[in-house]
């Protein structure tokens, strides 16, 4: 953890000894602290059964008109409830739609996605590969399936022209991460500052790099939210980040530059189900600064 991470951690962490120290030394309750933990317990689990629809608004004079995309990432071919049915209503407006990898759980047997392709529709779809897909034996099988149904992003079919955007996607840094490297650099040299780039990409902690090689917006998952999150504390141990996360989830910043860490769409259990934690569907109004 950086410094400004271990402030807040220290923030929060008072805050919670505080709630404790209320319970026991002030109420003098033991039995009240206890029984406070439990209700805390079974509201953060019913709290987070239930995806929500999140609203991310990017303004930039580099955007052209106003356009609507849907966002999702760490799918895992087993959605959350109610994320095919905001995915479903809001594809009917919406000009894209993004997918940040992970769409399919490594052990799936079937990729349990043709309802998320039938919610999506006709809308023109981007898919980047994740860590799940790369470990999976019929990868080649896989994403000839992904190519047949969206936009198959990687160095090679990057960019993407629509309007005033260039969308770009890598592959998950696990299938090489050489390559991965390089593709960076590589997208560094040749971005067209006068668009408005975007990169569609799995893993959030490599946001120094995404943010050197001058992309506009990058959207990322990998993280869950941390997939269990204690009140005051926030996430205890995302992937590829090990303990207190310094990416968890939401909209991180560097001057003009953005990247949009998604808690996931997926139900999946790892070691316990989601808590204080709640999946979702992001929607991004692209808004062209006046």
């Amino acid at each position: 953890m950086n410094f400004n991470m271990r402030k807040i951690f220290l923030f929060k962490f008072i805050v919670f000894a505080a709630f404790v120290f209320l319970n026991v030394f002030i109420f003098k309750s033991l039995k009240l602290l206890i029984l406070e933990l439990v209700l805390l317990t079974i509201f953060g689990f019913l709290y987070s059964k239930k995806a929500k629809k999140t609203i991310l608004e990017i303004k930039s004079k580099k955007i052209r008109g106003n356009f609507k995309a849907i966002f999702i990432a760490d799918y895992h071919s087993n959605p959350a409830d109610g994320v095919l049915e905001i995915i479903k209503s809001e594809a009917e407006d919406s000009d894209f739609v993004f997918l940040g990898g992970d769409i399919v759980d490594d052990k799936a047997e079937d990729y349990n996605v043709d309802e998320l392709f039938s919610a999506v529709g006709e809308r023109e779809t981007f898919y980047a590969i994740g860590n799940h897909e790369v470990r999976r034996k019929d990868l080649s099988e896989l994403i000839n399936y992904f190519k047949n149904n969206s936009t198959y992003l990687s160095r090679k079919t990057s960019p993407i022209s629509i309007s005033n955007f260039e969308i770009y996607g890598i592959d998950d840094a696990t299938v090489n991460e050489s390559d991965f490297n390089y593709s960076l650099l590589y997208f560094k040299e040749t971005l067209d500052n006068e668009k408005f780039n975007i990169l569609l990409v799995h893993r959030p902690e490599y946001f120094e790099k995404y943010m050197d090689a001058g992309f506009d917006l990058v959207l990322t998952g990998h993280a869950h939210g941390g997939h269990a999150r204690l009140p005051f504390i926030g996430a205890i141990v995302a992937p590829g980040q090990g303990f207190f996360p310094k990416f968890q989830k939401g909209l991180y910043k560097k001057c003009e530059q953005n990247m949009f860490l998604t808690s996931g769409a997926s139900k999946k259990k790892y070691l316990v189900p989601r808590f204080f934690n709640r999946a979702e569907v992001v929607i991004i109004n692209f808004m062209e600064e006046l």
